[in-house]
Parts: C-alpha cells; sequence; structure tokens
C-alpha cells in the first residue's frame, strides 16, 4: 500500500513538472500555441480545444482574473467559458483569441462530392 502512495506522489510530481514546463514553453513559442490550438480543432473535440486554450491562456496571459481584465470579460464569463459543460458565446470566444493576437479559424474540410453552389437571390426593391 505504501508502493502505491509513493507512485502517485511521484506521477503528480511528475505532472506537475510537465506542466510547468509546457508552460514554460507555451510563454515563449507562440508557434507552438498555434500548432497545439489547430490540432485540437483538427481533432473536432470541442473539449479538448477548450482545454488547449485554457493551457494556452493561462501560459501566456495569466490566471482567469488576468485574462478576464485583460479580454474586458467577466471572470464569470472566462470561468463558464472553461467549465465541465461549456456553452461559451462567440464574443468571449473571441475576444480570447484576439487578446493573444490569434483568430479563430475553420479549416476546409475536403469534400468528395461537389458541392451545390447556393442560389442567389435578389432583395425586393420597397
Amino acid at each position: 500500500m505504501e508502493r502505491q502512495t509513493v507512485n502517485k506522489k511521484l506521477v503528480k510530481r511528475s505532472l506537475s513538472n510537465y506542466d510547468e514546463a509546457m508552460n514554460i514553453r507555451f510563454k515563449r513559442d507562440a508557434e507552438l500555441c498555434i500548432a497545439y490550438l489547430n490540432q485540437t480543432v483538427k481533432n473536432e473535440n470541442h473539449q479538448a480545444f477548450l482545454i488547449a486554450l485554457q493551457n494556452v491562456l493561462t501560459a501566456r496571459v495569466g490566471d482567469f482574473s488576468t485574462i478576464a481584465k485583460k479580454a474586458k470579460v467577466s471572470e464569470k464569463d472566462i470561468e463558464h467559458v472553461f467549465s465541465d459543460e461549456p456553452n461559451p458565446t462567440i464574443n468571449a470566444l473571441i475576444k480570447l483569441l484576439n487578446l493573444m493576437n490569434l483568430q479563430f479559424a475553420i479549416p476546409e474540410v475536403q469534400q468528395t462530392k461537389k458541392a451545390k453552389k447556393p442560389v442567389a437571390t435578389k432583395a425586393k426593391k420597397r
């Protein structure tokens, strides 16, 4: 039983060291941050993207209070964005990305069939 406790402490310390090392890398390397965020977008996993965004933001900007002040949104909005059941507003996400001089982009998906072009409609004159 003692060995199991020692292993848990070692794992926890190793994860803490890893997180600290990644925070240092994220602070120094904007391209790494972009690649990390883009990879989570490609994986189409909303929760993974939010975790990645939180990791990058806290490393580059600070805690939630600092992030909220700099992004000009409430701390409650920041907490809501990163909650277990996120329902972030697009405005809050855009402000957070803008804070790091980033923009949200959705990569084009290659389609096997040609999509029909939407038919343009003219507005009626009044």
